[in-house]
């Protein structure tokens, strides 16, 4: 039996933590959403001139939960910290600050589109379940309430039987329902009042063990490095500048115009070994805030001679540097836009250069066709030698993927709901909505099943579609952000598909199977990751990384539970990423924030023959919101 009470005296006058920003797509922070046992659990880019949705204030010699903002998207919702329950009774007291949307209390929460809830307004009690796109009504009737009093809501369920009670009177009983488990909270579209919270039911039984019995390697500090003077964010990038054999770190700062994360531009790179000594620096180092968007800068051997080069946009150039020294080799100017230069429009005469990409357009055998883009709209393809070949005007989405679908030695390439040929043409376009976040293409199958294309489509939701663009399946699971594929089950034909969401209810992850079928629908935690496939066991199977949070993050199996944690010793939580560093075949986990860089290795090591090690995204295609592959070889 679970008990829980809240009356939200423990609490001080304020807002629950918030941050409606792009920032949690990509970037963990622990303490975000969160007050004592309660998590705010949805979230949108249109709440961005609340001060936060949900606030405790004080009242009458006592504290009250408020929901202060006119949410025309999304619910916001305040869950409770608790097992599933699978049934009992829920209740709070309710006051009506607006009649623009109902309030209520939500029960059999499983994640922030599928959940009960009970809402009232001025004349009218509903009983609803919400899946997805689909809102059911299971019961109504007819009350009376009022905006200054405190009305008593109460949900009780168990044995296929809901009632819903009001002030103590039963206003709603549905028999033969099918009783929820999950978990519960408040709900509120508009401003409202919440007091005295109460639960208690019977725990759900927990889920019959599935997974494969192993003993995974523990994650042990390897190497901690000071970047305190030139930290960045996401915008890291690793390869061998050197052609020593060994993998350097590249950081990149960033100003930007116009007060828009839109708009970043470069304004310092820094160039370290993996013992944190400086290599070359570019600009100068300035201190840094939250922002999500990629600069355009990758580390890739484009000449072939066994350094990487340098290549990013800087100061409205184009430029290709020495990897070893940083000084610039060849650079254009950055592609002009078409004027007027207006809202509506790109809003500088040149682009700044939002993400580079390198693919074999041209049938060379080698990653050398260049691809810049803009924010959306503009890509453009260059040769090794920066020559232009082509351009070409569509909804990019935020990053391309590509793949030799036809067999003819020459990649294709996704870009947003395009599939472009090597000389920029269209070969097919997928006609839905909003922009493409991230996507992966591939043979997901076994030998001869044919070549698939995964998109994750923002408010669109995520599509899987045969070569030739056609819809296999589509899930309106609210905004795809993040798409992995990689080998996690081995009781599972083909690799598994791996799909999340940030906006509006984050989050939500489906593990699918290689044609599209669910194989678990859940919500592991609410920031989004960019679900890296890690060669951790050895055993031909990856792992999924979601952060290193020592309590909500860690290394996700193929059957959604977390199969290895991070100690809680005190490493940098902001940002994390997955690379085989050393060479060894085994992925390390890099960990920092702006002051400093912390690398994990496995313990014990793995051994892995080199015939063995996963085909993974060319590093040269580095992104936030790159699609994650891992296929076999």
């Amino acid at each position: 039996m679970h008990t829980f009470a809240d009356d939200f005296s423990a609490y001080p006058p304020g807002p629950v933590p918030f941050d409606y920003s792009p920032w949690g797509e990509y970037h963990c922070e622990p303490e975000v959403g969160k007050l004592g046992p309660w998590e705010e659990v949805t979230t949108h880019y249109s709440w961005r001139q609340s001060d936060g949705n949900w606030r405790v204030v004080p009242e009458n010699r006592r504290r009250v939960m408020e929901q202060t903002f006119g949410a025309e998207r999304s619910y916001p919702m305040l869950i409770a910290a608790s097992p599933d329950i699978k049934s009992g009774t829920v209740g709070s007291s309710v006051r009506i600050l607006s009649f623009a949307a109902p309030p209520g209390i939500v029960f059999g929460y499983r994640h922030s589109r599928d959940f009960h809830a009970l809402l009232v307004d001025a004349t009218r009690a509903i009983l609803i379940h919400r899946y997805n796109e689909e809102v059911d009504e299971l019961g109504s009737a007819d009350i009376q309430l009022d905006c200054d009093t405190y009305h008593s809501l109460t949900v009780e369920w168990e044995n296929g039987t809901i009632a819903a009670s009001i002030d103590g009177e039963t206003a709603i009983q549905i028999d033969g329902a099918k009783t929820p488990a999950g978990r519960a909270g408040l709900t509120a579209n508009a401003p409202a009042r919440f007091a005295d919270f109460h639960l208690s039911g019977r725990i759900a039984p927990p889920p019959a063990p599935v997974g494969i019995d192993r003993v995974l390697p523990k994650p042990v500090l390897w190497k901690k490095i000071d970047i305190s003077a030139f930290g960045t964010d996401r915008n890291l990038r690793i390869g061998d500048l050197n052609g020593d054999g060994e993998n350097e770190l590249l950081f990149a700062q960033r100003q930007q115009y116009l007060g828009s994360g839109d708009y970043c531009y470069i304004s310092c790179l820094t160039a370290i070994d993996l013992d944190g000594n400086i290599l070359w620096q570019t600009g100068k180092p300035s201190p840094q805030g939250p922002t999500t968007a990629d600069l355009c800068f990758q580390l890739h051997d484009i000449d072939g001679d066994g350094a990487a080069e340098a290549i990013y946009a800087k100061d409205f150039q184009l430029i290709i540097a020495d990897g070893a020294t940083g000084e610039i080799r060849r650079s254009i100017p950055t592609p002009a836009t078409q004027p007027p230069e207006t809202p509506g429009g790109y809003p500088l005469a040149r682009i700044i250069g939002d993400a580079l990409y390198f693919c074999d357009l041209r049938g060379t055998g080698r990653a050398d066709t260049i691809l810049l883009k803009d924010r959306y709209k503009r890509t453009w393809a260059y040769d090794d030698q920066l020559r232009l070949l082509w351009e070409h005007a569509c909804e990019t989405g935020h990053y391309p993927t590509s793949y030799d679908i036809d067999g003819d030695g020459r990649e294709e390439l996704l870009m947003g709901y395009e599939l472009i040929n090597g000389e920029g043409e269209v070969v097919w376009s997928l006609d839905t909505f909003d922009h493409a976040d991230s996507s992966v293409i591939g043979e997901f199958g076994p030998p001869g099943t044919g070549i698939v294309v995964a998109i994750a489509g923002s408010d669109a939701g995520f599509f899987l579609l045969d070569d030739r663009g056609k819809q296999i399946v589509h899930y309106p699971m609210g905004h795809a952000q993040t798409t992995s594929v990689a080998k996690l089950r081995p009781d599972v034909e083909g690799l598994q598909i791996v799909v999340n969401t940030y906006w509006g209810a984050p989050g939500i992850t489906l593990i699918l199977d290689h044609r599209g079928r669910i194989l678990r629908e859940f919500e592991p935690m609410h920031c989004a990751t960019l679900l890296n496939p890690v060669n951790w066991p050895g055993d031909g199977t990856d792992l999924l990384l979601l952060s290193t949070d020592p309590e909500e993050g860690g290394l996700m199996d193929g059957w959604g539970e977390r199969a290895v944690m991070f100690p809680n010793d005190g490493h940098p939580l902001l940002c994390c990423d997955s690379r085989d560093i050393d060479g060894d075949g085994v992925d390390e986990i890099l960990t920092w924030d702006y002051d400093s860089l912390w690398i994990y290795k496995p313990d014990p090591l793995p051994t892995v023959k080199p015939e063995t090690y996963p085909l993974r995204n060319l590093s040269c295609n580095d992104s936030s919101y790159r699609g994650q592959f891992s296929f076999p070889r």
